[in-house]
């Protein structure tokens, strides 16, 4: 027990530390206080939240669906049945030997602990810290889930390996220890089964917006001067926020503009605006409003890709 408590806490704190240091030294001029979502007591006031009533509710109300949904999110499918497997090893243990599992049972409270103080401190992280516009759609969910998922899974799964091991010594019968132990795979493996595939099978270079954009900067990344690029791409494809961090790592520059509607004259008048100083622009995904407006400029079925802007007037 002592070693569980060890692994998943002092090593996670250890590099926490590390990273701090890191971050002192590399931005030795930069106040903590500077940094957008510094945690202050200011922060945490009502003041502070910058949210309406409404919107408060639909956080808590989509995280507690984010955590909590079985059906349709294999985060939380993952952690209940190695929660039910931990259990059912547990109980049936204790029925046929009359012996309690400590160390499979101590793992199984500490990672739903965990688990829980985590997520909670999604819902605060959300309310607190973040803009309105990302928070009340739970941006990025999916990948913070998933890093306590890990963490969890991963305890779980060793103490039931752990605890399989101890039991294949002491069982006779080679063909049961075989079947649990499938068993025991499958049950680890089941809730990412859909994911197997890309496992297996190298994924289509398009198939994310990591990737699509990735492969798309390339064609023009060896400029000779640095291209300032215009950017275009449908909220639902990718948030703009997490966009812009992908195209900064890429870019390694702030010489671009991102667009994510062309709904408006305002949003037409600023894009040209911008469009007049561009030297390329990649569309990433598309929608209607788009479509129509590129539509007048050139003459193609396949919208997205890379263009390079050509400038007939100076004037």
């Amino acid at each position: 027990m002592v070693y569980i408590i060890v692994i998943a806490m002092v090593i996670p704190l250890f590099a926490n530390y590390l990273w701090g240091k890191y971050t002192e030294k590399t931005y030795p001029n930069i106040d903590y206080n500077e940094n957008h979502f510094a945690i202050t007591k200011e922060t945490f006031t009502i003041d502070g939240i910058g949210k309406s009533e409404e919107s408060i509710h639909t956080i808590g109300y989509k995280m507690w669906e984010a955590s909590t949904n079985f059906c349709d999110n294999i985060n939380v499918k993952s952690i209940m049945i190695l929660n039910f497997i931990s259990l059912l090893f547990i109980g049936y243990t204790y029925i046929k030997r009359k012996k309690i599992l400590g160390v499979l049972l101590g793992t199984t409270i500490l990672a739903d602990i965990f688990y829980l103080i985590y997520m909670f401190s999604l819902y605060i992280m959300y309310v607190f810290l973040m803009p309105e516009g990302e928070a009340v759609r739970l941006a990025g969910i999916e990948r913070y889930q998933g890093t306590i998922i890990i963490l969890c899974s991963g305890m779980l799964m060793i103490s039931l390996i752990k605890e399989w091991m101890k039991n294949t010594t002491t069982q006779k019968n080679l063909w049961m220890s075989l079947c649990s132990g499938l068993l025991l795979a499958f049950g680890f493996i089941y809730p990412f089964h859909e994911h197997v595939e890309s496992i297996i099978y190298k994924r289509e270079v398009d198939s994310t917006p990591r990737e699509k954009l990735k492969n798309y900067y390339d064609i023009i990344r060896y400029q000779k001067d640095k291209p300032t690029v215009l950017f275009y791409s449908t909220e639902e494809y990718v948030s703009s926020g997490y966009l812009k961090r992908m195209i900064t790592y890429e870019m390694l520059s702030w010489n671009f503009k991102l667009f994510n509607q062309m709904n408006s004259n305002e949003s037409k008048s600023l894009f040209e605006r911008e469009l007049y100083v561009a030297n390329f622009v990649i569309v990433l995904d598309t929608d209607e409003e788009f479509r129509n407006y590129l539509s007048t400029f050139i003459d193609t079925p396949i919208v997205e890709g890379v263009y390079k802007v050509i400038k007939e007037d100076k004037k």
